[in-house]
């Protein structure tokens, strides 16, 4: 082929066709340009199917870590749940010595000497985010939400657990240091001194209370997570090729938009002088307006059960009627009206 092309010049010089043979030159020097435009076109093309490849792969992998986190979720935020309608009891005196020696022979290690963790695996984020300047636009909106999810409500998960770790650490040494009957603890076995001590210390009411604040902020942020983590498994099921949805249907917390639909509008509540509120729905995600810290999000346990973020509170739904039942077993009945 270069012989051909340089024969045609030769030729053109011969016979002293000086125009001609400068318009071929340009002509050839364009299609060189061309060729090489090409194929800078099919690189890039083949770089950004690769990448695209490579993604659509890493999506699978964090949204298998997402379900399993979401599970673990379930376990901690319904354990912290249990545990304050507990600590109520405590800080109230309701709990007596009769509970600590029978019913409750547990309580004082469950209370405060006892925290649940969610290991978060962040190794297919890390490899997306190395990745994000290569990432095609029509994934912009499901990577900002993956990077919310990761810079912000894992890491103050994170933190909160961190601290809640910090603070049971150090109660247990106190008690190690300054109480003989420390040891009792591990099998069930308190002394008068000891029962006396988790019944009536003023500064072991304080621990308890403080305790009870920490865990109702992690409840909070916890439910954050699992919030956007069930949106982003929703935006990652959108994905076809990521096969992820099949995997996702017998989870109780992936609602479809049908079942999401149905929480949606006004309730009131007639033990409240007919107090209303309304929950509405964006996207896969549920809000309520119901105290007046503002819209409030309301995270699926399951079809038929809400978490309230921002309160120990699950919605309960059953045909037009919803109960909001409390961590110490109360009660309030709602009615659908809209």
């Amino acid at each position: 082929m270069l012989n051909f092309f340089r024969r045609i010049r030769q030729k053109l010089l011969a016979n002293g066709n000086l125009n001609k043979y400068l318009a071929y030159a340009i002509g050839e020097i364009v299609l060189v340009v061309i060729g090489i435009l090409i194929a800078l076109q099919v690189n890039n093309w083949n770089q950004a199917h690769s990448d695209e490849t490579k993604l659509i792969a890493l999506l699978h992998d964090l949204a298998v870590d997402l379900t399993l986190e979401v599970d673990e979720s379930e376990q901690v935020l319904d354990y912290y749940y249990q545990k304050d309608s507990l600590i109520a009891l405590n800080l109230s005196g309701k709990l007596v010595e009769e509970d600590l020696q029978t019913t409750c022979k547990r309580c004082p290690r469950y209370l405060l000497l006892n925290y649940p963790k969610i290991p978060i695996n962040t190794i297919a984020y890390d490899q997306i985010k190395s990745m994000i300047d290569r990432i095609p636009k029509k994934y912009e909106y499901l990577t900002s939400q993956i990077k919310q999810l990761y810079e912000v409500d894992v890491k103050i998960v994170l933190e909160k657990q961190v601290s809640i770790e910090r603070r049971t650490s150090d109660f247990r040494q106190s008690l190690i240091s300054n109480h003989p009957w420390f040891r009792q603890i591990a099998y069930n076995q308190l002394s008068a001194e000891a029962v006396g001590f988790f019944l009536n210390d003023p500064i072991y009411m304080n621990r308890l209370a403080d305790y009870r604040n920490s865990g109702q902020n992690f409840w909070t942020y916890l439910n954050q997570f699992r919030g956007r983590a069930i949106h982003v498994l929703h935006l990652i099921a959108q994905i076809k090729p990521a096969k992820i949805e099949e995997a996702l249907n017998n989870r109780a917390y992936f609602l479809d938009n049908k079942q999401i639909s149905v929480f949606s509008g006004r309730y009131n509540i007639p033990e409240f002088d007919n107090f209303k509120f309304d929950i509405e729905t964006s996207e896969s995600r549920i809000y309520t307006n119901l105290f007046q810290e503002g819209r409030t999000e309301l995270v699926p346990q399951s079809d038929s059960s809400l978490y309230f973020a921002s309160r120990f509170i699950k919605f309960k739904f059953s045909n037009k009627s919803l109960s909001l039942i409390g961590s110490d077993g109360s009660t309030i009945v709602c009615e659908k009206i809209e």
